[in-house]
């Protein structure tokens, strides 16, 4: 999916995507009273597209030093949206 598509579903689910990095490989996040969705855009060919999409409660966070992820990842970001709704 087109970044620019992922941010406007987002939007339509009452979401706000903020850049947080990066230049070319870029990352999204979406932070609510209890969870955060991240997902990354990288430029292909003349066109960005999503990638990476994951969801982590708040107060986790990944750490590379034990090989602890907190996210879980989904396919495509209308089961991230789904997800975000349910909790």
């Amino acid at each position: 999916m087109k970044t620019q598509n992922a941010i406007k579903k987002l939007a339509k689910a009452g979401y706000e995507a903020k850049h947080i990095r990066g230049e070319r490989n870029k990352t999204f996040q979406v932070v609510t009273d209890k969870q955060v969705l991240e997902f990354s855009s990288s430029e292909w060919s003349g066109v960005e597209e999503i990638g990476s999409i994951g969801i982590r409660p708040i107060n986790q966070h990944s750490d590379p030093m034990t090989d602890y992820c907190a996210f879980t990842f989904y396919s495509n970001i209308s089961r991230a949206i789904d997800s975000l709704n349910n909790y």
